[in-house]
């Protein structure tokens, strides 16, 4: 199968081949050419639409894209060579054109097949005109000029275009595999792997402040176990959407760190972030009552600026998180539990 990038890059190389041949066409016309040299311009017209149709059938367009390369290498170049007047004219610049093009489509030993093809045409050609300069038809110079002042700067354009259509589309698809290196794929926050990255760097920066919370969903298998795991799923996305609406992005760092952890860098004062942490509690509490009351949150934070080391500094945030679930696993007549925090490190 052909994946999107190299069928988008397809399907806009043909339509540049057909707006490149009318234009020729065009130009034939106004330099005095012969009507049998826009022959070969409507026949590319006619194969490139029979090409974009058959690559719209998926299982077939890597089919039709070898088919395609191999007709214009085979058997369009050959013909415009000799109908054209050989290297008087600019074929050359359809090879280069061409090599563009096959480079980006193909891979293996078929990018290798149709630039080894490529070269040994041009050169059997080359050397028939050398051999034989009879087969090619001479046209007067004038008629050379206006064809070259139309067909070398369209070489350059749809080069131009074809070159900065692959750049875009792969600027595009470079983008979104970054995001999907980064990003969790359920949730939609960042993963541990750059959350690691994002808390080693802030440890390693001088002035480093704000607070490292993390949290876990208390008694969140029982959901998995009772409702299914696509009920848990829509819990943990639920979950994620609340932490992004107390805790924008723009503003702090979100990471799903595994399973039914999260991890926060809160970049404020601890009031406010005990705040939205109570926020995000009530809410959560809210949602997943249809499932289970005992389904909650555990939460423990701790000051960046009062750790030395990035493992010093999980430590504690997971020590005063487990005294938190600790906490709330009591009875209630052995306890007083405030609702917010079971412990925390200034």
């Amino acid at each position: 199968m052909v994946d999107s990038l190299k069928l988008r890059l397809f399907y806009s190389i043909l339509a540049m081949v057909a707006v490149l041949s009318s234009i020729n066409i065009a130009g034939n016309i106004a330099g005095s050419f012969p009507a049998t040299v826009n022959g070969k311009w409507l026949l590319l017209i006619l194969i490139s639409a029979i090409a974009f149709f058959a690559a719209k059938k998926r299982r077939y367009t890597e089919r039709v894209m070898f088919a395609f390369f191999l007709f214009l290498i085979i058997a369009f170049f050959p013909y415009a060579y000799i109908e054209s007047g050989g290297s008087a004219n600019n074929g050359l610049g359809y090879v280069y054109l061409t090599l563009i093009c096959i480079t980006y489509l193909f891979r293996s030993w078929r990018r290798w097949f149709f630039v080894l093809l490529l070269i040994a045409v041009f050169l059997s050609l080359h050397t028939l005109e050398y051999t034989s300069p009879e087969l090619f038809p001479v046209y007067p110079a004038d008629t050379q000029f206006i064809d070259r002042i139309i067909q070398v700067p369209l070489i350059l354009l749809v080069s131009a275009a074809i070159i900065w259509r692959f750049a875009k589309d792969y600027e595009q698809a470079t983008s979104k595999l970054a995001y999907y290196a980064h990003r969790d794929d359920l949730t939609g926050l960042f993963n541990r792997r750059l959350f690691n990255q994002y808390i080693d760097d802030i440890m390693h920066s001088p002035g480093r402040d704000g607070y490292l919370a993390l949290i876990d969903l208390d008694n969140f298998k029982l959901i998995n176990d009772f409702y299914g795991h696509a009920s848990g799923d829509r819990v943990l996305k639920s979950f994620a959407n609340l932490l992004q609406q107390q805790f924008p992005e723009a503003e702090h760092m979100l990471s799903r760190w595994g399973g039914d952890e999260f991890a926060i860098v809160f970049c404020g004062e601890k009031d406010e972030l005990l705040h939205r942490l109570k926020n995000v509690r009530t809410a959560f509490e809210k949602n997943t009552e249809v499932f289970e009351k005992r389904v909650g949150i555990s939460f423990g934070f701790t000051r960046i600026a009062s750790a030395e080391s990035v493992s010093e500094l999980l430590h504690s945030a997971d020590q005063n998180q487990y005294s938190m679930k600790s906490e709330r696993k009591k009875p209630a007549s052995t306890h007083v539990y405030n609702g917010y925090m079971a412990s925390q490190t200034e």
